[in-house]
């Protein structure tokens, strides 16, 4: 994902983003965050732009905790076509990005989400 000034958002290993991290101080990294237990240890060795939060382990409380720690939360839904409401759910919760490829489905979503 470039960024526009040519740094990008790499989604690797995270012995692979310590290494990136070291040769660039100034990248923005988005290790990905599986359990909740992991985040403050990435948080101190990674120093993340942000975390990509598999669908399935977004929680209120997650998103929350990554929130407060200064992060940002990127998620990637899943395959299969979303119905509106888990779509509110996702939304509900605060993440800062879901990647897609039902954009039309999403934009509705997000429509009807903040005209409730």
């Amino acid at each position: 994902m470039a960024l526009g000034d040519g740094r990008y958002l790499p989604v690797c290993h995270d012995d692979f983003l310590v290494e990136l991290k070291k040769r660039n101080a100034g990248i923005k990294i988005m290790p990905t965050l599986r359990k909740a237990s992991d985040l403050q240890e990435k948080v101190q060795r990674l120093s993340p732009y942000a975390f990509d939060v598999p669908w399935s382990v977004l929680t209120e409380d997650l998103v929350r905790q990554i929130r407060e720690s200064g992060k940002k939360v990127f998620t990637d839904a899943p395959f299969r076509r979303i119905n509106e409401q888990e779509y509110h759910r996702i939304i509900g919760m605060g993440v800062d990005l879901i990647q897609t490829d039902h954009i039309e489905a999403l934009q509705q979503a997000i429509e009807s989400f903040y005209v409730r």
